[in-house]
C-alpha cells in the first residue's frame, strides 16, 4: 500500500468509529455525565453556603447526627463541617469519574442515584427547609 493509500484508510476508519459513536448516543452519554457530575457539586456547593450562611441558627436547625456532632466538635462553628461536607463531595465525585474511566458498569446507576438524591436534598433546602 502506498502512503496515500493509508491516510486514506485512517481517515475513513475514524470516520466510521465517529459515525458509529454519534450514533450509538455516545456524544449524549458524555454530556449526561458531565452534567450530572456538575449538578451534584452545585447542589453541595449551595448547600454548603447556606450552613456559611444561616452559622449562628445551624446548630438548631441540623438534622443529620453526624453533622450535629461535627458542629459541636467546633463549639457550634460551620468551619470544620463544610470542610467536611465539601471533601466527602469531592470524594464522591472522584470516584464516580474514576469508575468512568474504567468503563464500569455501575458508573450510570450510581451517577443516577446520586443525582437524584441531590435534587431531593435541593427541593428539601429550597422548598421545606
Amino acid at each position: 500500500m502506498t502512503q496515500v493509500n493509508l491516510l486514506q484508510l485512517n481517515c475513513t476508519g475514524k470516520a466510521l468509529i465517529m459515525e458509529r459513536h454519534r450514533r450509538s448516543g455516545f456524544f449524549a452519554r458524555h454530556r449526561w455525565f458531565a452534567c450530572a457530575l456538575v449538578f451534584i457539586g452545585f447542589v453541595s456547593l449551595y448547600d454548603a453556603w447556606l450552613i456559611a450562611r444561616f452559622e449562628e441558627s445551624i446548630v438548631f436547625m441540623e438534622e443529620n447526627p453526624v453533622g450535629r456532632w461535627l458542629l459541636q466538635i467546633n463549639n457550634g462553628g460551620s468551619g470544620v463541617f463544610i470542610r467536611v461536607k465539601l471533601a466527602g463531595t469531592l470524594i464522591v465525585l472522584t470516584t464516580l469519574l474514576i469508575m468512568r474511566w474504567q468503563e464500569s458498569r455501575a458508573v450510570v446507576p450510581v451517577t443516577t442515584s446520586i443525582s437524584s438524591f441531590q435534587a431531593g436534598l435541593l427541593c428539601y433546602l429550597t422548598l421545606i427547609g
